[in-house]
């Protein structure tokens, strides 16, 4: 039951149902607390799972406290460099940071990176997921130029690793297109973002939460250049029509995903680091 609640849960995370997935999650650690006891690898999960929509929730206190104690409970049973731990350090490195706690963040973060480094190799998919995350704290901390480096890093190694359209790489190439808007090179931050939304549009079509948050960050990116949005793009070509019939079938769904935004103001889905959905 505990299991299923939080398979239910990362459904509704990523369908973009906080609430719903909270609740899910939530449930899932009280029955493992119960069952299991507090600091049974399961249980450890579903804290992590909370802990993690506490910090969407913007419960940054509250998610700091339960991380701290994943963080302790992970240390002890598993050990410091234990791939859980490492995991749990990252998560708390990234709350921390949206707490302000910039040194604080830096050094877990930098920590969770070279043990990774040390252990599997810089190009390990592990080892890059890290130094994902150590850009996204850098981006949140307003080092938009460090971040765009450790992110065209990442993008080259994923792409080498793992295929230009593998939804890793284009998390990292969506990151790094945010990074060149706040550092103005919105030409760059154009052609990311279109190949992003291409690749999202044959994967997961154009009602995908996923799609219409990136067609939103370009279509604010073609604003500052002075060109038309992108469906109005896509409506010249073959394919145009048959998108756009779609465009508007999601339309509405449009404003709850991703706001109109002013150039620069896109959120950080610091989440891109997010914690795996639960095996067990």
């Amino acid at each position: 039951m505990a299991r299923d609640l939080n398979r239910l849960g990362e459904l509704y995370r990523r369908d973009g149902k906080p609430a719903q997935a909270y609740a899910c999650f939530e449930e899932s650690m009280l029955l493992r607390l119960r069952g299991l006891g507090e600091d049974h690898v399961d249980t450890l999960y579903s804290k992590g799972n909370l802990a993690g929509m506490l910090r969407q929730q913007g419960k940054l206190d509250e998610a700091q406290f339960l991380e701290e104690c994943i963080v302790d409970a992970r240390i002890r049973l598993q050990g410091a460099d234990h791939p859980d731990t490492l995991a749990a350090q990252a998560s708390l490195a990234t709350t921390l940071a949206q707490q302000g706690l910039a040194d604080d963040a830096l050094a877990l973060q930098q920590t969770v990176l070279d043990a990774y480094q040390r252990h599997y190799g810089a190009d390990h998919l592990l080892a890059l997921a890290s130094k994902d995350g150590h850009a996204h704290i850098l981006f949140q901390l307003g080092d938009w130029q460090g971040a765009r480096l450790e992110w065209e890093q990442v993008v080259s190694a994923r792409r080498r690793l793992l295929g230009s359209e593998h939804p890793d790489t284009l998390r990292s190439k969506t990151a790094l297109a945010r990074a060149l808007v706040r550092l103005g090179d919105y030409g760059g931050a154009r052609s990311l973002f279109d190949t992003v939304m291409r690749a999202q549009l044959a994967r997961q079509g154009v009602g995908h939460a996923d799609t219409l948050a990136v067609r939103a960050e370009l279509d604010d990116v073609l604003l500052a250049l002075g060109e038309p949005p992108a469906a109005l793009e896509l409506q010249q070509n073959s394919a145009g029509a048959s998108y756009l019939g779609q465009l508007r079938h999601g339309e509405r769904q449009l404003a709850r995903v991703a706001p109109w935004r002013r150039i620069g103001s896109a959120p950080i889905h610091l989440d891109d680091a997010e914690e795996l959905p639960d095996p067990r």
